[in-house]
């Protein structure tokens, strides 16, 4: 795979759709679990994240986040209150508000992104990569896997970095600043080869390539500004590793421009980084035979309404497959119950009609029968995609 280029992917047959399932069992906490932690500390922190400790998503944390900041940058430099409240402006530069909102946002990164603990995890970032070879091995005619996620976190990052996994070329839109030599920017239709100085590139020609769809954004990139308006996104050096991100002069810069969906922003679409990835997703569900979904709990408006869309637009419907790890049978039919449910909830007040064939099917598979076992079942999935 040549670095740096376009590509055509109207002969994919299947993408993958990846949610925070996916990479809970990789070392990443859930939004609710890193909310009690934080509400643990001591002082204003604590009484900030128990305010916020109700909101469900992170993209609402961080919208609140980033309410909460202006409100922070006014009382610090706006003149009318540098003017006429200086008392108020001085009580609040003591540091207390600015230090509980900055250790909210390292917070989130810190468990989100780079970290020295996804060494322990290490056997499971190999099994989980090979899965995904032999997902993309499954998909002919086209050997490649494109992955769609709503996830944060930087587990593809360290997957694609470890240099003992030869199994897969992962893709990127943003390349590796010090890897590229390059200025890291988002480029719409341009993809990236983070790791090709690193593993030869005969090896890496036969390979899979995954390309990675984020939907979302990434904890790792930020947005760059030129005159109050966003130009472009870029990725923090060492989003693969395993050393957190060390803040120092370009801390609050960074942490302030975090280049992720926020609800409610007019940052939704930051540039291209977010309508690109929408707009791969889309083009792909009108041309697919199998939507296949790991780990995501079919909540999100914006994805759902495109996998609707998508179903009613075609003659043929594809078929939608989702992974569940569950092994009891009693909470596989409440996972079943509760899918169909989020759809429903979720849609329902959207100016549309729900898609009589948006019905996931669950994946006869649960974690005690193994990778293998999954890959045959995708395998055998595969080789009958219209049969009943």
């Amino acid at each position: 795979m040549i670095a740096n280029k376009t590509r055509d992917n109207t002969n994919s047959k299947m993408i993958l759709l990846a949610g925070a399932g996916f990479s809970y069992d990789l070392g990443y906490r859930k939004l609710k679990d890193q909310l009690i932690n934080m509400m643990k500390t001591e002082g204003f922190i604590s009484y900030l994240m128990n305010k916020v400790g109700q909101i469900g998503s992170i993209e609402m944390l961080i919208n609140r986040l980033n309410k909460y900041k202006e409100i922070d940058n006014w009382i610090r430099w706006d003149d009318p209150i540098l003017r006429d409240a200086y008392d108020v402006r001085l009580e609040m530069r003591g540091g207390d508000f600015h230090h509980a909102l900055t250790s909210c946002y390292e917070t989130l990164v810190k468990n989100y992104g780079p970290k020295d603990s996804n060494i322990a995890y290490q056997n499971k970032f190999r099994a989980r990569a090979e899965i995904l070879q032999k997902i993309a091995k499954a998909n002919k005619p086209s050997n490649v896997l494109d992955i769609y996620t709503t996830n944060y976190d930087c587990a593809f990052q360290y997957m694609a970095s470890e240099k003992d996994q030869p199994k897969l070329t992962f893709l990127t839109h943003i390349s590796n600043e010090k890897v590229k030599n390059k200025d890291g920017e988002f480029k719409a239709g341009k993809w990236y080869d983070p790791m090709e100085n690193y593993l030869d590139t005969d090896i890496r020609a036969y390979l899979p390539n995954v390309y990675i769809h984020r939907l979302h954004g990434c904890i790792a990139w930020y947005n760059k500004k030129e005159k109050g308006r966003v130009v472009s996104a870029h990725e923090k050096d060492g989003a693969g590793g395993t050393t957190p991100f060390v803040f120092e002069g370009d801390r609050d810069y960074f942490l302030y421009n975090l280049c992720i969906k926020l609800i409610g922003s007019e940052y939704l679409s930051a540039k291209e980084v977010s309508s690109s990835a929408f707009n791969e997703f889309y083009d792909q569900l009108t041309r697919i035979d199998t939507l296949l979904v790991w780990g995501y709990s079919f909540r999100d408006v914006e994805v759902l309404r495109q996998i609707n869309h998508a179903l009613l637009a075609r003659k043929k419907p594809f078929r939608i497959y989702y992974i569940s790890e569950i092994v009891s049978a009693g909470l596989v039919q409440k996972n079943i119950d509760e899918i169909k449910n989020n759809i429903d909830e979720t849609l329902k007040n959207t100016p549309t009609s729900l898609s009589p064939d948006f019905i996931p099917i669950r994946l006869n598979w649960n974690k005690d029968l193994g990778y293998d076992a999954l890959a045959r079942e995708i395998e055998e999935r595969n080789r009958n995609r219209y049969k009943n």
